[in-house]
């Protein structure tokens, strides 16, 4: 713009002008504004640039644009002129993001640069100079270089956020993207790894590692790890290579779940390695190093418990054509799936193709006694070099003293020496006056604290629940108490590992749960209890009423039941299950082959269920003994009056002597004992278990097939001297002891004799015989009905055999069997008939017994009580009775003779003459009478008059003499002869003491008695002496003496009597001037005591007070605190009454009473162990007192204590003797 071009603008006319002048001011502006954009600041650039570096980088800011002025942030924020000048180089030490502008005055501000580092302690990735992580920054960064190589130079301890917070740690590689690099721990620790994705699968501190990848030397401790499929401590699922590493802490998941690994895949190796971690899975392929194997596991091992739900293994839980190498386990192991079958103490399952060498398990501290692969040792084995064949204990592995523990441990991999508990199990008995703290001591190794202790996802509070002082980790019984039973298992927290201390919260009354010292179960609550100890022992001390537990579906079933269970003959009555959509249903639901139960006596049971439904058991693999079940039993499949499905494997699985009344109704394998008996023979041919000496008499119904009195389908099992006798309906294969007997399946030396009525393949024995099955020595009588293949003995034959087979072609009308002999009913009662039986040791004939037809000696349906006595006595009750039934016997003895008891043989059976017991066999009772002994009563007569004994018309002889039994009642009359006399008293001969001025003495003939018999002449206007009689407060002749007319009476000295003070006599002694009787006052002292109520109240009010001497005072007992019942009273200390409220006399001395609670489930007999006659006999000559006493001391109880307790002690009782059999300690 020059001075010639304004003048040439300047040449328009005005108004133009000024129209030029303002587009000149516009081309101006506009020119600026583009020079100034030409000028901005130019944006900071950073050398080094940004980018992934083994080391601390200087990092140097600069721009292009001269003067410009650099502000920058490193915490991602945007940053501005108010942000960090830069003014020289910025140290970058860990991941870092920088953010920066150029700014200068006059100008728009540069364009934001970003500059992105991240960071390791050193490396360059490559195989020879790996990244090096130090930090759990830097053990993160690893995620984004799954290819690269790594080693960790520094223990790193991932309590920190945000690796503790929320999810916590996210796992480093994914099924998608796996690590596939090398990760060397380097011998150090990451503690603390903690992960909480429940609903992620591939979980661990790496996910998934791919084919490539190596994981050797790390250390991972007190790790809590959650997740769903696919997880491990170590890595969620493993194809590469892992050696000398190992886990301590806890892993929770879904399926495929271990403590190192969760799914070691085909390729993935694990050397050298171990998981002390205890590890819980929900579902399937849980184990406590490796949940599934594909790949090789060799020298490692594992220790931690182990639970899952099925496919669980101390080591791996599912072996799936993997191969396991010199490896071991010792934690327990616990599946839940109900016969599973695939739980072990090293492996779960081990499939085909798979293979287990030189590897063991403790069968002790697993708590399994099988797996499907590697050896099961004791405790005391698995801590011998010896033991384990082509290991190598040179270079590999080593047992040193107490070092894990006395088992082998890696020499290149050794256990921690962090922090160890011991002990690491306790019990807390918690009961009332039982309850202690709980205690255990802590070796610190490297140093640590405590930093939590756990149970489950609950955290306990430290000074509250727990403390810590010193080496000693006290759980406090507040807390323990509130613990409702079972097992508490309590995870012990240190900064640098975990333990576990397991505490048994004791519920039972009895017992330490071993099989020498099983649980003791006495009620209802602590039957329910046993489902918390599975494989524990336990015996029934007292009859249990489940009444308790009918509410809503009733009583849940135990099982997996791995342990005994005793029920020593005592009752469990009204049990009630309603679970029609349940399977495994029944007392116990399900009991495993290591199960015994025995000596069970269910009555009226009322059981409901699906598939799998028995009173006693739904299924059991194990053995049953000495048990019957009454009631009705409905279910679905395989459903039986004890058993459901009695699966026989390996020799176990048995039912011998026991029996079943039930009503029985069902779909298909529907049986009077058993719905189905599996005998898995399998290829050998063997028939595993028996069923032996049982039977059934409840009616069966089943809609379709495999229905019978006793079985409804015996496969390949063996059934002998058993019987049933029940009707039976079903529709095929329905039999009147098994519906089919088939693939090998035996049976013999059996009988049916219940009504049958089928479709087809109907028999009075049995349905269907088939494959193989064997029928020998048995017989049917009942009648049978159906369409088609309906026999007398057999409906169908195919392949089976009936030898020495017979059926009553009378009662069956049926006069064909597809096997087997038919007979005429007065045939089937001969002996002769049956050919080939064994009358001497199995079977017999006997009069009407079982109607006549041949019975089992060992088994029979009847049994006969043979009652004799020792004479002197009467007996009665003896007879025939059904097996099982109840019956009370009758003993009583005659004049001048005991009850002595009741004898089998030598053997004293009862002291009760009413003897019940349950008929079990055919036995000889004896009743024993002992005479009473006899001793001397003497009987003088002074005076004129007679005595008589016992109203007999003659009267005694004046100085009588003869022997009474002891014991017999004495009743004396005197009468005078004349009417001019009358009886004065009757005086003890030997004392001289007055003892009654009545004419008619009664007592209790005791050790010898020597009485006078008074007579006096009736006063008359003439008489000059009168007889005057002293008392005592009692009424006890004191003196009795004969005082002139007009003359005083001498009284006796003052009578004492505790308490009181003598305060005269009530009459005037001065001038006797006639026969009188005087008796004795008295005064209470005035001095008190104090009585203190303790839980309960006076009846007057408040906790105590004070009162005199011999006073009556009654106390009410407080309301019982919350689960818990009042037991009894004591006084000081003493137990007085079970009474709440209880009335005493007050002792010469202050005395305390207290009411004594104690817990629910604590039982208490409602009824006393000695009871004693309502009368109590005096013979006050002999200063003796006669009680009749009964005593019933309850199965299970010994007596201990007997005695009597005076509660008015205004007379002193004086030497007591108490003759009783059987006392330990008499009081």
């Amino acid at each position: 713009m020059t001075g010639n071009k304004c003048n040439g603008i300047t040449r328009f006319l005005k108004e133009k002008r000024i129209f030029c002048t303002v587009l000149l001011a516009m081309i101006f502006l506009f020119t600026t504004s583009i020079a100034a954009y030409a000028e901005q600041v130019a944006a900071p650039t950073a050398d080094p640039a940004a980018g992934t570096y083994g080391g601390t980088q200087e990092v140097a800011l600069s721009t292009v644009t001269e003067g410009a002025t650099i502000y920058y942030t490193t915490d991602s924020s945007e940053p501005t002129t108010g942000s960090t000048l830069y003014s020289a180089q910025i140290e970058v030490r860990s991941n870092m993001t920088i953010k920066a502008i150029a700014v200068i005055e006059g100008t728009d501000n540069s364009p934001v640069s970003t500059f992105e580092y991240e960071l390791f302690a050193g490396g360059d990735g490559s195989v020879d100079y790996p990244y090096q992580v130090a930090t759990a920054e830097q053990l993160n960064n690893v995620r984004y270089h799954l290819d690269q190589h790594f080693i960790q130079t520094e223990e790193i301890n991932l309590n920190v956020a945000p690796y503790n917070e929320d999810a916590g740690w996210e796992p480093i590689g994914s099924n998608s993207s796996p690590f596939t690099g090398t990760f060397d721990g380097n011998g150090k620790t990451i503690s603390n790894l903690t992960i909480d994705r429940s609903t992620t699968d591939y979980v661990g501190l790496f996910g998934v590692t791919g084919d490539t990848a190596k994981i050797p030397n790390v250390k991972l401790e007190n790790i809590k790890v959650t997740g769903k499929q696919c997880t491990g401590a170590l890595v969620g699922e493993n194809g590469g290579t892992i050696t000398n590493s190992y886990t301590t802490g806890a892993i929770t998941g879904n399926d495929y779940v271990g403590g190192l690994v969760g799914s070691n895949t085909n390729g993935g190796s694990i050397t050298n390695s171990y998981a002390t971690a205890a590890v819980r899975g929900t579902g399937f392929y849980v184990g406590g190093l490796v949940g599934s194997n594909e790949g090789t596991i060799t020298n490692s091992y594992a220790t931690g418990l182990v639970t899952g739900n099925n496919l669980v293994g101390g080591l791996v839980g599912w072996n799936d054509q993997g191969s396991i190498t010199n490896s071991y386990a010792t934690g327990a192991v616990t599946g839940a799936q109900p016969g599973s079958g695939y739980v072990g103490g090293l492996v779960g399952s081990n499939a085909d193709y798979s293979t287990i060498t030189y590897s063991y398990w403790d069968i002790n501290t697993s708590g399994r006694t099988l797996s499907q692969g590697g050896t099961g040792k004791t405790t005391a084995d698995m801590k011998l070099k010896g033991t384990y064949t082509g290991w190598d204990f040179n270079t590999i592995w080593d047992i040193v003293g107490s070092t894990n523990d006395g088992y082998p441990f890696l020499r290149n991999n050794p256990p921690g020496t962090s922090a160890t508990i011991n002990p690491t199990t306790a019990t807390f008995d918690n009961k009332a006056g039982g309850q202690e703290d709980v205690a255990t001591d802590i070796t610190w190794g490297s140093a640590t604290n405590v930093i939590a202790v756990k149970k489950g996802t609950d955290t306990l509070t430290a000074g509250t629940d727990y403390t810590v002082a010193d080496t000693t980790l006290t759980i406090k019984k507040e807390y323990l108490a509130a613990q409702a039973h079972g097992d508490v298992a309590l995870t012990i927290l240190f900064n640098t590992n975990v333990a576990t201390l397991t505490i048994f919260i004791k519920t039972f009354p009895g017992g330490t749960g071993t099989e020498q010292e099983p649980y003791q179960v006495a009620t209802a609550e602590q039957l329910n209890n046993v489902r918390y100890h599975l494989k524990n022992h336990f015996i029934q001390i007292a009859d249990i009423d489940l009444s308790s537990y009918n509410n809503g579906s009733g009583w849940e079933p135990i099982g997996d039941f791995n342990g005994t269970f005793d029920g020593d003959g005592k009752t469990i009555s009204n049990l009630t299950i309603n679970r029609s959509d349940m399977d495994y249903v029944g007392l116990f639901g399900y009991a495993n082959i290591f199960a015994e139960i025995k000596n069970v006596k269910l009555e009226n049971t009322k059981v409901i269920g699906k598939d799998y439904t028995g009173a006693l058991v739904g299924r059991h693999d194990g053995a049953i003994t000495n048990c019957y079940a009454t009631g009705v039993v409905t279910g679905n499949n395989y459903v039986g009056g004890l058993v459901g499905l009695l699966q026989a494997v390996n020799d176990y699985g048995s039912i011998t002597n026991s029996y079943a009344t039930c009503a029985v109704a069902g779909n298909s394998w529907v049986g009077g004992l058993a719905g189905r008996y599996y005998g898995t023979s399998g290829m050998t041919g063997h028939n595993y278990g028996t069923i032996t000496n049982s039977y059934a008499t409840g009616v069966v119904t089943g809609t379709t097939d495999y229905v019978a009195g006793l079985v409804g389908q015996n496969y390949q099992g063996s059934i002998t001297t058993s019987y049933a006798t029940g009707i039976v309906t079903g529709a095929g294969a329905v039999g009147g002891l098994v519906g089919a007997n088939s693939e090998g399946a035996s049976i013999s030396d059996s009988y049916a004799t219940g009504a049958v009525t089928g479709q087809m393949t109907t028999g009075g024995l049995v349905g269907l015989n088939t494959n193989g099955g064997s029928i020998i020595n048995s017989y049917a009588t009942g009648a049978v009905a159906g369409n088609k293949l309906v026999g007398g003995l057999v409906g169908y034959n195919s392949y089976g055999s009936a030898k020495y087979s017979y059926w009553d072609k009378d009662t069956s009308k049926m006069d064909s069997s597809a096997c087997g002999t038919g007979k005429t009913t007065e045939d089937m009662k001969k002996q002769a008939t049956f050919a080939g039986w064994d009358f001497t040791n199995i079977w017999k004939i006997e009069g009407s017994r079982n109607n006549g037809y041949p019975f089992l000696k060992n088994n029979p349906s009847d049994y006969t009580i043979t009652l004799s006595s020792s004479g002197n006595g009467t007996v009665t009750g003896g007879g025939a009775y059904n097996r099982g039934k109840s019956i009370t016997l009758g003993a009583e003895p005659s004049e001048g003779y005991n009850f002595a008891g009741w004898y089998k043989g030598a053997e004293k059976v009862s002291s009760l003459p009413n003897y019940t017991f349950t008929v079990s066999e055919d036995v000889t009772l004896t009743a024993s009478f002992t005479a009473m002994p006899q001793d001397d009563l003497q009987v003088v007569t002074v005076g004129n008059g007679v005595v008589k004994l016992n109203d007999e018309p003659t009267g005694l002889t004046p100085n009588y003499v003869a022997q009474h039994t002891r014991g017999a009642g004495i009743r004396l009359t005197a009468t005078p002869n004349s009417e001019n006399d009358y009886f004065a008293y009757w005086q003890d001969s030997r004392s001289e003491s007055i003892l009654s001025a009545n004419s008619v003495y009664e007592f209790i003939m005791g050790a010898g008695a020597t009485l006078k018999a008074v007579f006096n002449r009736i006063p008359d206007q003439n008489t000059t002496e009168f007889t005057v009689i002293f008392k005592d407060k009692s009424g006890r002749i004191l003196q009795s003496t004969n005082v002139d007319i007009g003359f005083p009476a001498t009284p006796p000295s003052a009578p004492a009597l505790v308490g009181y003070s003598f305060a005269g006599w009530d009459k005037s002694l001065d001038n006797v001037i006639s026969d009188m009787t005087v008796n004795a006052l008295y005064e209470r002292l005035s001095t008190t005591y104090q009585v203190t109520v303790v839980n309960g109240t006076l009846s007057s009010g408040g906790t105590g007070g004070s009162f005199k001497y011999d006073m009556p005072v009654t106390v009410v007992a407080n309301t019982a605190p919350p689960g818990h019942k009042f037991s009894h009273w004591t006084q000081d200390g003493m137990k007085i009454s079970t009474g709440s409220t209880f009335k005493f006399f007050v002792p010469m001395r202050d005395t305390t009473l207290e009411a004594v609670f104690v817990p629910n489930e604590t039982v208490i007999i409602p009824v006393p162990f000695i009871t004693l006659s309502e009368e109590v006999q005096m013979d006050t000559a002999n200063k003796t007192m006669l009680f009749t006493a009964n005593r019933t001391v309850p199965a299970g109880y010994t007596l201990v204590e007997s005695g009597v307790l005076l509660l008015q002690s205004n007379t002193a009782p004086g030497e007591l003797t108490v003759e009783t059999e059987d006392i330990i300690r008499g009081k």
